[in-house]
């Protein structure tokens, strides 16, 4: 991680927050739409409530 200045912009912040979760072994998805999202939520949900 380099720091080129005490601050960032959001969307730095958010590029460095990205690359670190998927750096953890998190997925990137591409959510374009509140249907995507609602979709990828119901998915998810649906994953987490098979592994309990």
């Amino acid at each position: 991680m380099v720091y080129q200045s005490r601050t960032q912009s959001e969307a730095q912040l958010e590029n460095e927050m990205i690359e670190q979760l998927v750096q953890l072994g998190y997925a990137k998805v591409s959510i374009p739409s509140i249907k995507n999202l609602q979709e990828n939520f119901r998915i998810q949900m649906d994953r987490l409530n098979k592994e309990t």
